[in-house]
């Protein structure tokens, strides 16, 4: 099942994912962090937008997202780079779960093991049974935000 345009929550095992609460005031990129446990889904909405059948442009803050070395990141300027996102539903771990991927598919967000840690971009890593089975740190619960 394909993801709407919407406003959402994203999460990866008991974190949502997002920009920190308290940034510095540059312009430069933000982080994108799996977020302590105390930091609730209403203060942290995602603005998806699509653009095609798994295309997405994903954004925090009015802020897009791309891959900068490695990581991933919100862009305050030069938002013409931000990332055209793949969003695909990986239903065998669950109800609303998917995996983000670049649209080559070569790298997704993968979730660090502790919290106010930088949410990675490299391979997945997934097994070759059909379906593919992917680690926890890989897929994220993407649900539609409350009103």
């Amino acid at each position: 099942m394909s993801l709407e345009s919407g406003i959402y929550t994203i999460r990866n095992r008991d974190n949502n994912v997002g920009r920190s609460l308290t940034e510095d005031r540059s312009l430069g990129p933000k982080r994108i962090l799996l977020l302590p446990q105390d930091v609730k889904p209403e203060e942290i909405k995602w603005e998806i937008e699509k653009l095609d059948h798994n295309s997405y442009t994903l954004k925090i803050r009015d802020a897009p997202t791309a891959n900068i070395d490695n990581l991933v990141f919100a862009l305050l300027i030069n938002k013409g780079e931000a990332e055209k996102w793949r969003i695909e539903a990986v239903p065998q771990h669950g109800e609303n779960r998917y995996i983000i991927t670049t649209q080559d598919q070569k790298d997704g967000w993968v979730a660090p093991d502790a919290p106010d840690e930088q949410i990675i971009c490299k391979p997945l890593t997934a097994t070759k049974s059909q379906p593919p089975q992917y680690l926890p740190t890989e897929f994220y619960e993407i649900v539609l935000a409350a009103a």
